[in-house]
């Protein structure tokens, strides 16, 4: 509750928020309240454990676009937190999304006990806070942009956009969202978890004239035995943006979090590119602008 707080407090424009706890409705679109109020109301969201229906959520959703007064046909985008996804807590649900393909339909996994394959029926968009001990999802203010259906790209200044929040859904309509345009350089190695030593010594020889230095690490195990001994050269590498591509759907980033907080994650490995691939892709190249040069 305290990240959608927060993120309320960052935008502007109240009316075009609409927040729903996983059980009680906390606010509507226009409904006239201020940032303060509806931080207020979201405060009062029910937390009392019950069992969790996305059927529910995506009905109550559904319900309120459709008497919606979108007369300049502004986009509308829905995040929606999740830490269920059982056979139970999904089910009946493809009755009401399949009425939702105009929306952009965001998921925020919460915890390492979810599984975004059972998902993706509903939707592409995924972000992960597998480590709900942080203050935010990964990769938040990168992917923020894109999940408040402004587009893909690094994300604008966050007092710049229209208003979003709620748990475990948030909808917004959104409008302008300016992205920078820079042209940057840097040095980027793309490896396996089995390479560290050798990443470890190039960087060592490496010049880099003062450019940043990133490294994609694409692992699929991270099992004890996996990990052992990794200490030993990330510690050489603090110099570097390390950023972790997970692969597949048995991986646990909490086990890495001691080497870097960046994280990428492709949970379906039957897809060309990791999720959020186009928005995440300059940051784990080392660089914040998109007209960007590798070597």
């Amino acid at each position: 509750m305290n990240f959608i707080k927060n993120v309320v407090s960052t935008l502007n424009f109240p009316d075009r928020l609409r927040a729903e706890g996983g059980y009680t409705g906390e606010f509507n679109w226009n409904s006239g309240l201020s940032i303060n109020q509806m931080q207020s109301n979201i405060d009062s969201a029910q937390q009392n454990p019950q069992s969790y229906s996305l059927s529910q959520q995506a009905a109550s959703l559904l319900t309120s676009i459709e008497v919606l007064e979108n007369d300049n046909n502004d986009p509308i985008a829905a995040l929606i937190f999740i830490s269920d996804t059982s056979d139970s807590a999904l089910r009946n649900s493809d009755r009401w999304f399949s009425k939702l393909s105009n929306i952009q339909i965001t998921f925020v996994l919460l915890g390492t006990n979810v599984d975004s394959l059972k998902l993706r029926n509903f939707g592409s968009n995924f972000i992960y806070w597998p480590d709900l001990a942080l203050s935010q999802p990964d990769s938040w203010n990168l992917l923020f942009n894109n999940a408040f259906g402004c587009g893909s790209g690094p994300a604008p200044t966050p007092g710049g956009l229209p208003t979003i929040p709620t748990i475990p859904t948030i909808s917004n309509t959104a409008t302008t969202c300016p992205c920078p345009s820079t042209t940057e350089t840097s040095y980027t190695s793309f490896t396996g978890t089995t390479q560290t030593p050798a990443l470890a010594k190039q960087y060592a020889n490496l010049n880099s004239n003062g450019n940043p230095v990133a490294a994609v690490i694409f692992i699929s195990n991270t099992t004890d035995a996996a990990i052992a001994g990794a200490d030993q050269y990330m510690s050489f590498l603090k110099g570097v943006k390390i950023t972790f591509v997970m692969l597949g759907s048995n991986v646990d980033s909490t086990k890495l979090t001691k080497f870097s907080s960046n994280f990428i994650y492709w949970s379906d490995l039957s897809q060309p590119q990791p999720d959020n691939w186009d928005s995440l892709s300059y940051s784990a190249y080392g660089c914040d602008g998109k007209n960007i040069k590798h070597f």
